[in-house]
């Protein structure tokens, strides 16, 4: 866990940063997408047990899930007079918190965090939840509002949109047809 917001569910099971999750509902768990898609198959108000590993020792814990709350510095990629359910590249992003910056290496401002992908969209280009996006169209994106104003001009321009993408330690590039959100 590299933030641990108060008031949700994490922080009132007792969740610290620097925890990490290592199992879920009897589960073990590898990676940060299986423990989301095992999260996402529960249900609101269910009790799961967790395993933790803190300080080198194993813990274990109960939680109540709870329905997902965005943080309030999540955006959604917006297009000019488009409905709010509509997104463009259908991500939703947010800044980088500090430590996981660092744990990614990331030394300056640049790159925000996608936190959701709809179907279709920039999902078809490979763009996955949990990736950090440092460049759109070659310009660094130090904000949401970088990342729209590039993928605006894409569009306008009738081009494809290349990110340069950061996933697992290693730096991909890809690109999203305007026609792809």
């Amino acid at each position: 866990m590299s933030e641990v917001r108060p008031n949700t569910p994490a922080s009132e099971a007792g969740l610290e940063p620097g925890d990490v999750i290592v199992g879920f509902a009897g589960e073990k768990v590898e990676d940060p997408r299986q423990l989301s898609r095992a999260v996402a198959a529960r249900s609101p108000g269910e009790d799961v047990s967790l395993s933790v590993h803190r300080d080198g020792k194993d813990i274990s814990m109960e939680l109540t899930l709870a329905t997902r709350q965005m943080p309030q510095e999540t955006a959604e990629v917006q297009r000019d007079g488009a409905d709010d359910d509509q997104r463009p590249m259908g991500l939703a992003v947010t800044e980088l918190p500090e430590p996981v910056r660092r744990e990614l290496g990331l030394r300056d401002d640049r790159g925000v965090l996608v936190q959701d992908v709809q179907p279709g969209s920039a999902a078809e280009a490979g763009i996955r939840e949990g990736d950090v996006i440092l460049e759109a169209g070659g310009n660094p994106v130090e904000a949401e509002e970088d990342l729209s104003r590039a993928w605006d001009q894409a569009r306008e321009e009738k081009r494809p949109l290349l990110l340069r993408v950061t996933r697992n330690d290693s730096s991909l590039f890809m690109a999203v047809e305007p026609g792809q959100g």
